[in-house]
């Protein structure tokens, strides 16, 4: 009788494994490559076959369908040499029967040759499987009825163990044979989470039990994975294909009692909430809305009072940068200090989201601003603590002194028109008597009216409950909502009522969402489902919490920094490997910007988001970004994977130059420059970006879509080889403080203003000006850069001539200098000034603007006349320069107007 053999493709070292073999009497056949197992395969058919999955020159993959196509034989069971990162990474879903996971041992792998696919005895086997009829999970105790599904599974798949792994919320752990302490939980859990990813049979064969593993995901219907159920064997073990379906079957079995009876369990819960909360909100325990109404109503029945709403500004940043548990916390914080700084009769509530809402009975006008003032004092008093750091956050109220006999809804719709105004006016108070004027939204992008925003509380398809509004666009309002199904948040697009309303738009948003939702990738955004209730349409995503690259080109803005090399390449990998998966599926994203790409801190990835403007073939409307869109998505051109390119060379552009390469603005110039300029090379404005890249960037970013690279991935990688090759010399950094020697008649300025002007200018007028500016004024090419220091000095000349270099024919230069000067000021005054403008009177703020102006200018005799609430400002000893002139009217009228003032 022939003893068995075993073909063994590993490269690497493998000697436990094969002195196991061999002292089992096995022949082996060892060969170091997939080329070499090919032809020995084919010599002598070995009984069992061991193959890495990545060898030289060919991988597993490779060999695996040389055998399946070309062999005419019966194949025998073949395994997979992997490690944990590999499986990480999303192993190709191979026909293997089992995986080994390295480190490779040898202990307990021979007793693989003995099983044989006919060993199973069917009849038997269902037999025991009978015994999982009568169970169910919709009734009784939980966690008792989880743990005999593990007593029963184990003993009807006859194997040592039954793991179950529930992965929505905390996770938890029921097994036939319970570990004794968490950390033998954890490790359990990993291994069966580690075994579900691989797809089958995963064999520890390190250690001396060998033990094997087959686990598959519990998912609920409609998407979303619940957990994992895992069978263990303590000896090595292939689990055979029938064992592996019924598995599956029992998981999706219990995948949709555990969603039924987690959105049973959280309705009825909600139903006790709400009538708990009927009163008092649970989160920061003041009056709700309706409670609010109800006792304010015969107080400003009696006389004229005071309402007030106030929200926080920069709550969305707590949110984004640390979670929205932060920003409860902040919530409860400020409900807090603001209960503190009222009087015995006022009344406080929980308007709606982030937003407060406070009743003064008996407040005039000069008493309610006086109470209003006392408000933002107490709150600015004391930095918020947000995990355990000190956050300085401001409030900002609306307010209105209402007559007696004004209902209480009234008074309160009232203060919250007064609290937009305050935020479009970028004050912190803003208190009228009687009715507001209309707001005007100064955006140009056309906001979805109140009556169509969801409020909270909201249920949507009876599954997912709305939480608060995150963002709106063109396509509609996005939610952060409440999967009460799986308890897991989710984020719901509601799409604007006039797509909502073209059934066609809907019919193939339908098959975009169910195409997406099949799509599964590491870095793209998670779509569950589409549906519709009543006139709304919505898609339900995955919610991602971090923070995105336009926020953090903001922080890095504003802090005078260069986004890393190391990260901007980390984002295009991560994000390309996206697109890949996103054009295999047959779509195209059209919309690959800073805003739509999120750095997700908890998981340490790049997510690419707003799939939803995703779509096939069939789609003919443009809604890409000017600026980051290609040329054909506005020009009715036919899009491709090389439209993602476009949009994610774009994005590399400005992570490393702070600038869009085409600059931004109306649509039809920036297309216009797209297909007559070559924007400015990157490493011509930042020192430490390669020339190399220079040219990944020129062919990604080509008018012409066949000019580009055919992938994302491609796209990439080049770019990436490029960035590690070696950069040019440093630039200069320019003048740091008190080495000029500035003399009468030549002063400096902050590089925080040519900051601002580079981004602006460069934003408005296109990275091709830059590039021809600094070629024709090579003095002017250290403060044309993304690298200034904020904090360095640069001579005020440099200023002027900056100025001067704006193109009469396209931006009247007058008016850029003016806006530049609103614009240094909107972003860095606070700093310069040392504390929040809004916090202080605008008699106190232009009364100190000369201690400001030393700050950021070297030039300038300020003088401040005061009378009353107004103030006059003089600077003199400017340079004589119109230019100058009304860059410095720009930036005192902001100035005034941070402040809070009426006009200037």
């Amino acid at each position: 009788m022939r003893a068995p053999s075993v073909l063994l493709v590993e490269p690497e070292a493998a000697m436990p494994l094969e002195t196991a073999f061999r002292d089992a009497g096995v022949t082996v056949f060892r060969v170091l490559d997939a080329e070499a197992g090919w032809r020995s395969f084919v010599q002598t058919p070995p009984d069992v076959v061991f193959v890495g999955l990545t060898t030289p020159r060919r991988d597993a993959a490779w060999l695996l369908r040389r055998m399946q196509e070309d062999y005419l034989g019966s194949l025998p069971p073949v395994y997979l040499i992997v490690s944990a990162p590999e499986i990480h990474a999303g192993v190709p879903r191979l026909d293997i029967d089992g995986a080994v996971l390295r480190p490779v041992g040898g202990a307990g792998l021979p007793a693989l040759l003995g099983q044989r696919a006919g060993e199973a005895d069917a009849p038997a086997q269902a037999s025991r499987l009978r015994d999982l009829f009568d169970l169910t999970l919709l009734s009784g105790d939980l966690a008792a009825a989880l743990k005999l599904v593990c007593d029963r599974t184990a003993r009807a798949f006859r194997s040592h163990d039954c793991v179950l792994v529930l992965a929505s919320g905390e996770r938890r752990l029921y097994a036939h044979r319970t570990p004794e302490t968490t950390d033998q939980r954890e490790a359990l859990a990993a291994r069966c989470e580690l075994a579900a990813a691989v797809g089958t049979s995963l064999i520890y064969s390190g250690q001396t039990d060998c033990p094997s593993y087959l686990a598959v995901p519990i998912e609920a219907p409609g998407g979303g994975v619940l957990g994992t159920i895992a069978l263990v064997s303590d000896t090595a073990r292939r689990f055979l294909p029938d064992e592996r379906q019924a598995l599956r079957g029992l998981a999706r079995r219990a995948g949709a009692e555990l969603a039924y009876r987690s959105a049973h369990d959280r309705l009825a819960s909600e139903h006790d909430r709400l009538r708990r909360a009927a009163v008092l909100d649970p989160l920061l325990g003041v009056m709700t809305l309706a409670s609010l109404e109800e006792a304010s109503a015969p107080e400003l029945a009696r006389e004229r009072g005071c309402v007030a709403v106030l929200d926080v500004v920069g709550l969305r940043h707590v949110n984004d940068r640390w979670g929205h548990l932060a920003g409860d916390a902040v919530l409860l914080q400020l409900s807090e200090r603001v209960r503190a700084s009222l009087r015995p009769g006022d009344l406080l509530g929980r308007v709606e989201g982030d937003e407060l809402a406070v009743v003064l009975p008996g407040a005039d006008a000069q008493s309610g601003h006086d109470l209003c003032e006392g408000i933002l004092h107490a709150v600015a008093a004391t930095p918020f603590a947000v995990q355990e750091e000190a956050v300085d956050l401001r409030i900002r109220i609306g307010a209105v002194i209402v007559d007696p006999d004004t209902p209480a809804a009234a008074a309160l719709e009232r203060a919250r028109q007064c609290l937009r105004q305050a935020r479009a006016a970028g004050a912190s108070l803003h208190i009228l008597h009687g009715v507001p004027p209309p707001m005007r939204h100064t955006s140009t992008l056309d906001l979805v009216p109140a009556s169509q925003v969801l409020a909270p509380g909201t249920t949507l398809g009876g599954m997912y409950r709305i939480l608060h509004e995150i963002a709106q666009g063109a396509m509609g309002v996005v939610y952060r909502a409440e999967d009460m199904g799986l308890s897991r948040p989710v984020a719901v697009k509601v799409l604007r009522p006039e797509l909502a309303r073209d059934a066609a738009l809907v019919e193939r948003f339908r098959g975009e969402a169910a195409m997406l939702a099949s799509v599964r990738h590491e870095n793209l955004v998670a779509v569950y489902t589409l549906g519709t209730q009543a006139d709304l349409v919505y898609f339900v995503m995955e919610l991602v919490e971090g923070e995105s690259l336009q926020q953090l080109l903001h922080r890095v803005d504003d802090a005078g920094e260069a986004v890393p090399l190391e990260l901007v390449e980390r984002v295009v990998l991560q994000v390309a490997g996206a697109l890949e998966i996103l054009h295999k599926a047959g779509a195209v994203h059209r919309d690959v910007k800073p805003a739509n790409i999120l750095l997700d801190r908890a998981r340490d990835r790049v997510v690419l988001v707003d799939v939803g403007v995703a779509r096939g073939e069939e789609g003919d409307e443009a809604s890409g970004t000017p600026g980051f869109g290609a040329p054909e998505t506005f020009l009715r051109g036919n899009e491709g994977p090389g439209t993602d390119v476009y949009g994610l060379a774009a994005t590399t552009y400005m992570l490393l130059t702070g600038l869009a390469p085409f600059g931004g603005g109306i649509a039809s110039r920036v297309v216009k420059r797209q297909l007559v300029e070559t924007p400015a090379s990157p490493s011509s404005l930042r020192g430490d970006v390669p020339a190399a890249v220079d040219r990944v960037l020129q062919r990604a970013l080509a008018a012409d879509l066949p000019g580009r690279h055919v992938s994302a991935l491609e796209f990439a990688r080049e770019l990436s080889r490029a960035l590690r090759e070696p950069a040019g010399a440093p630039r200069p950094r320019g003048l740091a403080r008190g080495t000029g020697d500035f003399t009468e008649g030549v002063g400096a300025t902050r590089g925080a203003v040519f900051r601002v002007a580079y981004r602006i200018l460069g934003n408005r007028l296109g990275t091709a000006w830059v590039r021809e500016t600094c070629e024709r004024a090579p003095d002017l090419k250290e403060i044309l850069r993304p690298t200034v220091g904020n904090l360095q000095w640069y001579p005020v000349e440099k200023l002027g001539a900056l100025l001067q270099a704006v193109p009469a024919s396209v931006r009247d230069p007058k008016k850029v200098a003016r806006e530049l000067g609103r614009a240094a000021m909107t972003a860095v005054f606070a700093r310069f000034y040392g504390t929040d403008p809004a916090t202080a009177t605008p008699a106190k703020v232009l009364g100190e603007v000369g201690r400001f102006w030393s700050r950021l200018h070297s030039w300038g005799l300020v003088t401040v006349e005061q009378h009353g609430e107004g103030a006059r400002v003089a600077i003199e000893r400017t340079p004589k320069d119109p230019l100058i002139c009304c860059l410095v009217e720009g930036t005192l009228e902001r100035i005034a107007e941070l402040a809070g003032a009426a006009g200037a």
